[in-house]
C-alpha cells in the first residue's frame, strides 16, 4: 500500500509538471516568422496572452509587414497537450481574399514553434505562417 501511495505521489508530480508546460502563461511573446500568400514576408511577430486570449500583431522586417494584420482578435487559445491553438483567425493580407482558420503551434514551455497553413477565405493560395515567438523578458524597477 505505501509503495502505491509513493507511486501516485509521483505520478501526479509528473502529470503536474507536463500540464503546466502546456499551458500558455499570460505574457507577451515575441519573435520572427515568415508569412506567405503569394509574396513571401519576413515579420516580427508579437502576440499579448491573457486569459486564455491572444491578440497577434505584425511588424517589419520586410517593410510590407505592415500591410498584413490579424483582424478582429484577440483570439481565443486551445491548448492541448504541448499543441496551442489560436482558434478563428482573420488574416488580412496584400493579394486578394485574406485567409481565415486556427493557427496551430507547439509549445515547449519557453518557445512557441508556429508552423501552420491557413486556407483562403475568397480566392488565391492559402496563407503560410512559419516561426518562432518566446517570452518578452520581465522588466523589472530598480
Amino acid at each position: 500500500m505505501h509503495r502505491l501511495a509513493k507511486f501516485v505521489i509521483l505520478a501526479s508530480a509528473l502529470l503536474s509538471a507536463q500540464a503546466a508546460q502546456a499551458t500558455l502563461p499570460d505574457s507577451q511573446l515575441t519573435g520572427t516568422v515568415i508569412v506567405k500568400k503569394g509574396r513571401q514576408l519576413s515579420c516580427r511577430i508579437k502576440l499579448d496572452v491573457n486569459d486564455n486570449k491572444a491578440e497577434v500583431r505584425l511588424s517589419p522586417g520586410s517593410f510590407l509587414c505592415n500591410m498584413v494584420s490579424f483582424k478582429d482578435g484577440p483570439y481565443d487559445i486551445e491548448v492541448n497537450g504541448n499543441t496551442v491553438k489560436l482558434l478563428n483567425v482573420d488574416v488580412a493580407t496584400l493579394g486578394s481574399g485574406g485567409c481565415a482558420g486556427d493557427i496551430s503551434a507547439q509549445w515547449d514551455g519557453e518557445i512557441l514553434k508556429i508552423d501552420t497553413t491557413l486556407p483562403p477565405k475568397t480566392s488565391g493560395e492559402a496563407c503560410i505562417v512559419k516561426g518562432t515567438a518566446q517570452q518578452t523578458p520581465q522588466q523589472t524597477s530598480s
